[in-house]
């Protein structure tokens, strides 16, 4: 296993872990990853003899529990799991946008049935930084990203931007605001392909932040609010990621609406700062087939870079909700000590 830094864009500088003399990724000491991932927020597993339809067996190492995935993605390889990163036809983003009165934007999209997958539209505009799934109440804390092909001449990277290295450029203003004004979400979001019953009846959904919802039996669809703060901390003692949907604007179907919890729009100032800072500290990620990236989603935002029909790129996502090591289990030197006085008595 030779380790290497991704780029100094990244605090810590983040991973890649390349295989040296054919090695066997599941084979690779957990303790080792958990520590890795937790200090640097990212591992890129490059070299290994990676199958698509193996992807669950590593995701499933370190996963807890795995987060609902939006149906507007296809599933691949025959697993429920494993999604596509981009929509699943035109249709259905024709019916997301629909049920939410919201205008079509150009994104991936792909046939459904996985030996047909291929892009459907001349091009593909640049996605914008996110966390995936802030917005929503299963917000995935691990996303996994697997490249099963990849040739597009340097256009369709996947961006990537380290929360923590983002909040530390951040003006005192900029800060001040985020640590004070949560944001606020109202969503509508699809959660059956089909009617499920009659009416609408009252949904509660047990997680931090979100409520009043309400489901839609007619029309297979849970309206709800959700409460985050944009700003939260990271695995690392005393260090604040900057992970969220804020970037994404406008772009997003389960999206109706949003803002401050009072509901006030983000200042426009402090949104050109966001995104200014953040577009100097954006690494593009150039994939090589089977490529297999462990991220920290509530440290790292990520998006894409634009690309042309006929470029090669088939990338493939799953989400954790929940890994199964506690947050910043190997990063708290108390929870470490404790750890090593159970071990010797």
């Amino acid at each position: 296993m030779i380790e290497k830094t991704i780029s100094d864009k990244f605090f810590g500088g983040g991973l890649i872990i390349n295989s040296s003399d054919s090695e066997n990724i599941r084979k690779l000491d957990y303790d080792m990853i958990v520590k890795l991932f937790e200090k640097n927020g990212v591992i890129l597993f490059r070299g290994f003899d990676i199958k698509p339809e193996e992807i669950t067996e590593l995701t499933d190492l370190y996963t807890e529990h795995y987060a609902h995935d939006a149906l507007r993605r296809a599933s691949r390889i025959g697993q429920k799991l494993v999604r596509t990163v981009d929509y699943n036809s035109h249709d259905a983003l024709l019916r997301a946008n629909k049920i939410t009165q919201k205008k079509l934007h150009k994104v991936d999209v792909v046939k459904k049935k996985d030996e047909d997958w291929k892009m459907d539209y001349d091009n593909y505009e640049e996605m914008s930084l996110h966390s995936e799934g802030s917005y929503a109440p299963d917000y995935p804390e691990i996303i996994w990203f697997y490249c099963n092909e990849f040739s597009t001449n340097g256009k369709g990277c996947t961006t990537l931007c380290d929360g923590i290295k983002l909040w530390d450029n951040l003006s005192y203003e900029t800060k001040n605001f985020f640590l004070l004004n949560p944001i606020r979400y109202k969503l509508k979001i699809p959660v059956a392909e089909k009617k499920i019953g009659n009416g609408k009846k009252k949904w509660l959904l047990n997680y931090q932040g979100a409520g009043d919802g309400l489901l839609d039996l007619s029309n297979g669809l849970l309206n709800i609010t959700q409460i985050r703060f944009a700003v939260h901390p990271s695995r690392l003692p005393n260090k604040m990621c900057f992970s969220n949907h804020i970037l994404y604007r406008d772009t997003d179907p389960h999206i109706l609406e949003w803002g401050t919890i009072d509901g006030s729009k983000i200042p426009q100032n402090i949104l050109d700062e966001v995104k200014e800072k953040s577009k100097k500290l954006t690494y593009d990620l150039d994939w090589k087939k089977n490529d297999f990236v462990m991220l920290d989603n509530k440290r790292f935002i990520h998006g894409r870079r634009a690309f042309k029909k006929g470029d090669k790129r088939d990338i493939m996502i799953v989400e954790s909700s929940s890994a199964n090591f506690s947050y910043g289990s190997t990063t708290r030197i108390k929870i470490n000590q404790n750890k090593s006085i159970t071990k010797k008595s």
